[in-house]
């Protein structure tokens, strides 16, 4: 009782004494504010409630428009589908609006191309009266032609490897002498040749000497019926100088060397590293593939002379112990009818093997597209593709060689 007391007595006198002027000023304008505060904040949220009402009503609307048009759409669909399937066959689809488009501009390039080639046909002196517009006009048909085909991913890709073969040809040939030094990678190169010769050496020397002593036992089988002994070891230098030796060598490095060059190029154009080298100002063409071309060029001709050495030694051996043709005899042979042109005339046929095959496996690497898949495909393509214009250089470089 004697504290309610004592605070309404505080209260009263409070109110009772004398206000200075500065603290009822300061009261006035905390009033104010706070008048003005309320009144600030109830507005706010009056406008906000509205705007969320109006929002409500908006995205209810919209729903209910949306589920009409929804409704719409489905008998409408309904309708046209029933429709249609009393009318027209159920194989029609739909095509899209790109391929139609795409379709009507064939058409009509096509339509152009007869309507050129009839009116050229029909008056060609009017034709050559104007050469210059008829040029234009077969320049723009081209052009459209060339827009119109798409042509198959063998085909581009056949294209893409030709033109990086004549990009290294032209960097390794017809570049001044000084820019070339800087710009074959000698490390990469060294790496490449340590890694292509060790690997591939022992697999060529094994197939080397069993093809030697299958050639072995077919020619001194035949020979001996005739009593043509002497002349087994020249045969044997000559066919493997000229073109199993190499051949065989190349068959070796392409499923060997040019399969692992076709999927590592390939891992790394799908996963982007041949564009991160373009980024760090380095071309890939002089750090990815120059390098693996030398290699090839480099390693295959000495595996050829390895190999050579190994067949022969494998076929001298054999001639010794199962037929009774002297060593002798064999190398004598050898010596008479094989010729240092003939050596030449594999190192040169291995050197070209080599390009071919490195080029091939590069060119199909730095175009794979798709993934785990498109590796495995390219490195199957360049294999393949290898294993062909291995054969078919061998022929021409024999026509140019051997046609005396």
């Amino acid at each position: 009782m004697m504290m309610m007391l004592m605070s309404a007595t505080t209260t009263t006198a409070r109110t009772l004494l004398p206000r200075s002027k500065g603290g009822e000023r300061r009261r006035r304008e905390r009033r104010k504010g706070t008048t003005t505060t309320i009144g600030f904040s109830s507005s706010f949220l009056s406008s906000s409630s509205s705007s969320e009402r109006r929002r409500r009503k908006t995205k209810m609307m919209s729903q209910n428009w949306d589920a009409r048009d929804f409704d719409e759409r489905r008998s409408s669909n309904s309708a046209s589908g029933t429709s249609s399937n009393t009318n027209n066959n159920n194989d029609q689809k739909f095509i899209p609006l790109e391929a139609e488009t795409e379709k009507q501009f064939r058409e009509q390039s096509l339509n152009r191309l007869k309507q050129f080639i009839d009116e050229t046909a029909s008056d060609p002196e009017k034709a050559m009266k104007d050469p210059k517009t008829v040029g234009q006009k077969v320049l723009n048909l081209i052009i459209e032609t060339c827009e119109i085909w798409n042509p198959p991913k063998f085909l581009w890709r056949t294209a893409a490897t030709l033109l990086l073969a004549g990009n290294v040809c032209y960097r390794l040939l017809l570049k001044p002498s000084v820019k070339l030094k800087k710009r074959i990678n000698m490390k990469q190169t060294v790496e490449q040749i340590a890694r292509i010769g060790p690997e591939t050496l022992g697999v060529a020397m094994m197939t080397s000497s069993f093809v030697g002593l299958v050639f072995t036992i077919q020619f001194c089988k035949e020979f001996s019926k005739v009593g043509l002994k002497n002349v087994i070891g020249g045969l044997l230098g000559l066919a493997f100088a000229r073109e199993l030796t190499p051949v065989i060598c190349a068959i070796v490095l392409a499923g060997r060397v040019g399969s692992a060059i076709a999927a590592e190029l390939g891992t790394m154009q799908v996963t982007e590293q041949v564009d991160q080298l373009t980024v760090l100002d380095t071309d890939p063409v002089d750090y990815l593939v120059i390098p693996r071309v030398l290699a090839c060029m480099i390693s295959l001709p000495i595996l050829s002379l390895i190999s050579f050495a190994q067949s022969m030694a494998a076929s001298i051996i054999l001639a010794d112990f199962r037929y009774g043709v002297s060593p002798n005899v064999v190398i004598d042979s050898a010596a008479k009818y094989l010729e240092l042109s003939d050596i030449g005339v594999m190192s040169a046929k291995s050197v070209a093997f080599g390009a071919v095959i490195a080029v091939i496996s590069c060119g199909w690497g730095t175009t794979t597209i798709g993934g785990a898949k498109g590796v495995g495909e390219s490195t199957t393509a360049s294999v393949v593709i290898s294993l062909v214009a291995i054969f078919v250089v061998d022929f021409v470089l024999s026509m140019v060689f051997f046609n005396k």
